[in-house]
């Protein structure tokens, strides 16, 4: 199947004229991708390639960019394959995790899979995505908690929280109020739990740091 779509993409216009125009002498050689990467960014330095349209860069950061989406490929892989017609691997799903600038209880992961995969499949799939976020669920008694925590007034004794709580919630009830306290806040402190970010990385500039295949 790869070896398939990548001869259907090696047949795209864009494709042969950027090799024709950029890779005179042929596709590259794995080990030789890195000189090749270097050289091209010596010619106008560190980051001066994107004010030239014609650099080869540009193009390649283009042209992988737009094949990555036709063809559900890593953009990594992509531009491997357009320097030396090694085929990417067919992934038979592709995740995403869209991260809310404020609440994590507002997180999304997206996860679009091959038809073909089984619900089994499916479902160890989505565990295993999931799992790397630590997203960790909540029970309906951990929602209901936190909600009950928001909606009371400024000002009210745990003493009184809790007499309320129970009042409504009789088969969640509580008998001691630092027990009912600690279980109310850290409801609330997990729905409310601020996002925390790690440091980007521009994945351009480091797909051709070293030459590694596109399946590792």
């Amino acid at each position: 199947m790869a070896v398939l779509v990548a001869g259907h993409a090696s047949r795209l216009e864009d494709v042969r004229k950027f090799r024709s125009h950029y890779l005179p002498s042929g596709l590259l050689a794995s080990e030789d991708v890195a000189g090749w990467y270097a050289r091209e960014r010596e010619r106008y330095g560190d980051w001066n390639w994107v004010d030239h349209s014609e650099s080869a860069l540009w193009r390649l950061h283009l042209l992988r960019f737009h094949l990555a989406r036709r063809y559900y490929w890593t953009e990594k892989a992509t531009a491997w394959f357009i320097l030396t017609g090694d085929p990417p691997a067919i992934c038979s799903y592709e995740s995403q995790t869209s991260k809310h600038p404020e609440l994590r209880v507002l997180d999304r992961l997206t996860i679009k899979v091959d038809p073909t995969l089984t619900p089994d499949e499916v479902r160890a799939l989505y565990r295993k995505q999931s799992s790397r976020g630590r997203y960790r669920g909540l029970t309906s008694k951990h929602l209901a908690l936190a909600e009950f925590w928001e909606s009371q007034p400024d000002g009210t004794s745990a003493r009184e929280r809790m007499v309320h709580w129970n009042s409504q919630h009789g088969d969640w009830s509580y008998d001691h109020e630092k027990r009912f306290t600690q279980a109310a806040q850290e409801a609330h402190r997990r729905v409310l739990e601020p996002c925390r970010f790690s440091k980007p990385r521009d994945p351009f500039l480091t797909t051709f740091s070293k030459p590694i295949p596109p399946s590792a």
